[in-house]
This record gives structure tokens, sequence and C-alpha cells, in this order.
């Protein structure tokens, strides 16, 4: 699904190993949806995930831009969904 976007917040989260899992750490950005239809739009903000090139790329980048997303799959988070999909355009 093509998601046209703001971007609103960076945010990088690490955490320890634990359990035999291994620790690890994630990227994401807070985005907010800007379908051009108001009463179509999505009401929350919502984590997307970088990829590690995206994270590359982007990182420092995103706060304040817009953009285009294409999801491609949508995760349970501990609070809310979190996006993970690729990056189509930065306005």
């Amino acid at each position: 699904m093509k998601l046209p976007v703001e971007f609103f917040c960076e945010t990088e989260e690490t955490w320890p190993a634990r359990n035999g899992r291994p620790g690890g750490r994630a990227y994401s950005v807070y985005v907010i949806d800007r379908t051009p239809e108001p009463e179509f739009r999505l009401r929350d903000m919502y984590l997307y995930r970088l990829s590690d090139e995206e994270e590359r790329t982007y990182k420092g980048k995103l706060q304040g831009r817009s953009g285009v997303l294409a999801v491609h799959q949508v995760q349970q988070g501990i609070v809310n969904p979190v996006f993970r999909g690729r990056i189509l355009e930065v306005k």
C-alpha cells in the first residue's frame, strides 16, 4: 500500500541480550498519514522501521519532511503497530 506521510520524529532503540536471545537495535521514524482525503486518514502516529540501507541514507534527514512509503507489512509493536516496507520518495 502506498501511503503519503509526514516524517515526525526519528528514534533509535536498543535492547540488551536476555533469555538466550541476542541484544539488538532499531532505527525508526514516527509517521503521520497525509492521505489527501481527511476522512480516510489513519488517526494515530505510527512507527516506520528503517532498513539498514535506509538508515545509512536517511538518518537525521527525515524529521519535518514529507514523503511516500510503500508499506509491505504491519507488525504488532509493544504499544502501536510498526510499519515495514520501503521509502519511495522524500520531499
